[in-house]
This record gives structure tokens, C-alpha cells and sequence, in this order.
């Protein structure tokens, strides 16, 4: 391989490893995915206390 044929192809591969690291700084991480799923888990959680709570008012309110 002459010193040409080297140079491009370390420049292309400059080039996609760039492209590789821009791409990978805007994925989000694992803590970030895990945040989501806890805040998530935690919406689900309230809904599913507060469907509880008005089902349990209506068998009241029905009762009364």
C-alpha cells in the first residue's frame, strides 16, 4: 500500500469514525432510558391507584 492509498483511506476512516461518535452523542444513555422507565412506572403507578379510588367512590356513591 503506497503512502497515498494510506493517507485516504486513514482520512476516510477518520471521517466515519467522526459520523460513529456525532451519532453516538445524541443517543441517550442507559441511565437516561432507565430515568424514563422509573418516571414512567411511576405515572403508571398513580393511574392505576387513582382508577382504584374513583371505582371505589362510584360503588359509594351507588350504595348511598
Amino acid at each position: 500500500m503506497s503512502e497515498d492509498q494510506f493517507t485516504r483511506l486513514f482520512k476516510y476512516m477518520q471521517e466515519r469514525f467522526d459520523k460513529i461518535d456525532s451519532e453516538l452523542e445524541t443517543k441517550a444513555t442507559t441511565e437516561q432510558v432507565d430515568k424514563i422507565y422509573q418516571t414512567l412506572d411511576g405515572i403508571t403507578d398513580r393511574l392505576n391507584t387513582q382508577e382504584s379510588e374513583m371505582a371505589a367512590l362510584l360503588v359509594q356513591d351507588r350504595e348511598a
